[in-house]
Protein backbone atom coordinates (compact mmCIF):
# COMPACT_ATOMS: atom_id res chain seq x y z
CA UNK A 1 0.00 0.00 0.00
CA UNK A 2 1.39 3.53 -0.87
CA UNK A 3 3.04 5.11 2.06
CA UNK A 4 0.29 8.76 1.47
CA UNK A 5 -2.81 6.29 1.35
CA UNK A 6 -1.79 4.49 4.92
CA UNK A 7 -1.45 7.88 6.12
CA UNK A 8 -4.75 9.23 5.03
CA UNK A 9 -6.66 6.08 6.08
CA UNK A 10 -5.01 6.12 9.54
CA UNK A 11 -6.16 9.62 9.74
CA UNK A 12 -9.89 8.61 8.86
CA UNK A 13 -9.58 5.93 11.02
CA UNK A 14 -8.32 8.34 14.17
CA UNK A 15 -11.08 10.71 13.30
CA UNK A 16 -14.33 8.72 13.19
CA UNK A 17 -13.59 5.82 15.41
CA UNK A 18 -16.35 7.03 18.51
CA UNK A 19 -17.87 9.38 16.78
CA UNK A 20 -21.18 10.45 18.27
CA UNK A 21 -24.16 10.73 16.76
CA UNK A 22 -27.58 12.65 18.77
CA UNK A 23 -31.16 11.35 17.75
CA UNK A 24 -34.16 12.64 18.26
CA UNK A 25 -35.37 11.46 21.88
CA UNK A 26 -31.77 11.82 23.26
CA UNK A 27 -31.14 8.44 22.28
CA UNK A 28 -27.24 8.21 21.06
CA UNK A 29 -25.05 6.22 18.80
CA UNK A 30 -21.36 5.28 18.56
CA UNK A 31 -18.81 3.79 16.16
CA UNK A 32 -17.21 0.85 18.30
CA UNK A 33 -15.02 -0.09 15.57
CA UNK A 34 -13.78 1.09 12.27
CA UNK A 35 -12.16 -1.32 9.56
CA UNK A 36 -13.37 0.78 6.37
CA UNK A 37 -16.51 3.35 5.45
CA UNK A 38 -18.13 0.31 3.75
CA UNK A 39 -17.63 -1.85 7.72
CA UNK A 40 -18.25 -0.25 10.76
CA UNK A 41 -19.71 -1.58 14.39
CA UNK A 42 -21.91 0.78 16.04
CA UNK A 43 -23.58 0.59 19.88
CA UNK A 44 -26.17 2.08 20.74
CA UNK A 45 -26.83 4.27 24.13
CA UNK A 46 -28.75 0.95 25.77
CA UNK A 47 -25.97 -1.44 24.69
CA UNK A 48 -27.11 -3.12 21.52
CA UNK A 49 -24.26 -3.29 19.02
CA UNK A 50 -24.65 -3.27 15.28
CA UNK A 51 -22.08 -4.82 13.07
CA UNK A 52 -21.18 -4.35 9.36
CA UNK A 53 -22.75 -1.14 8.95
CA UNK A 54 -21.38 1.56 6.81
CA UNK A 55 -20.40 4.79 7.79
CA UNK A 56 -22.68 6.87 5.32
CA UNK A 57 -25.61 5.39 7.11
CA UNK A 58 -24.57 5.78 10.40
CA UNK A 59 -23.95 9.54 9.10
CA UNK A 60 -27.11 9.82 7.40
CA UNK A 61 -28.69 8.81 10.53
CA UNK A 62 -30.60 6.09 8.87
CA UNK A 63 -29.16 2.87 10.73
CA UNK A 64 -31.96 -0.25 11.35
CA UNK A 65 -31.77 -1.59 14.21
CA UNK A 66 -32.67 -5.24 13.93
CA UNK A 67 -33.91 -5.71 17.24
CA UNK A 68 -37.10 -3.23 17.01
CA UNK A 69 -39.64 -3.52 15.27
CA UNK A 70 -40.71 -0.98 12.45
CA UNK A 71 -42.59 0.45 13.80
CA UNK A 72 -40.31 1.73 16.76
CA UNK A 73 -37.62 2.52 14.94
CA UNK A 74 -39.23 5.94 13.87
CA UNK A 75 -37.09 7.11 17.44
CA UNK A 76 -33.99 6.17 15.45
CA UNK A 77 -34.64 7.70 12.22
CA UNK A 78 -33.97 11.19 12.16
CA UNK A 79 -31.15 13.29 14.04
CA UNK A 80 -31.64 15.95 16.35
CA UNK A 81 -28.03 17.30 16.59
CA UNK A 82 -24.75 15.89 15.23
CA UNK A 83 -21.47 16.72 15.29
CA UNK A 84 -20.02 15.77 18.88
CA UNK A 85 -16.98 13.28 19.18
CA UNK A 86 -16.34 11.44 22.10
CA UNK A 87 -12.68 10.64 23.19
Amino acid sequence: MHPIHCETYFHQYIERLNEVIYYNGGHTARILNYRTSSDIDVIFDDGFILYNTTYYEFNKGSLRRTDIKKTDTDKYDSIARRMFKAY
